[in-house]
């Protein structure tokens, strides 16, 4: 079975898995890198970044918001579903100069919803030896 095919037998509360799993090879990565590290701009009250990190046992997940509230609404979720060792919300106010060696995949939900989501990932796979 496949990484795709693995991934949408995982438990999902929306359609967030199939949207994933359209992107194999971000699937790939997270999948094949124990602790890779996973940021989420525009995260709002975190439903994505819970989704993967969810989806994704082994990820660290980091998701970042201008609003306070949705802040404190993610990380009271992410403490309730038992994923606050491994996943991290902050509040962002301004653009950030992060340094992108940190992070495997950067996800940017503009509007809050996985229909307008861009995913890039920082690094090409590599094949395992």
């Amino acid at each position: 079975m496949g990484s795709v095919d693995r991934l949408l037998r995982r438990p999902s509360p929306d359609a967030f898995g199939e949207f994933v799993a359209a992107f194999p090879t971000l699937v790939d990565v997270l999948d094949a890198r124990p602790g890779a590290r996973v940021l989420v701009v525009a995260c709002g009250q975190g439903a994505s970044a819970l989704d993967l990190a969810r989806m994704f046992p082994q990820a660290r997940v980091d998701g970042l918001d201008p609003d306070d509230g949705a802040i404190a609404a993610a990380r009271r979720e992410a403490a309730r579903v038992g994923v606050d060792d491994r996943v991290r919300f902050e509040v962002a106010d301004r653009p950030l100069l992060l340094s992108t060696s940190d992070y495997d995949v950067v996800i940017c939900c503009p509007d809050g919803t996985v229909r307008s989501a861009v995913i890039g990932l920082v690094h090409e796979p590599q094949p395992l030896e």
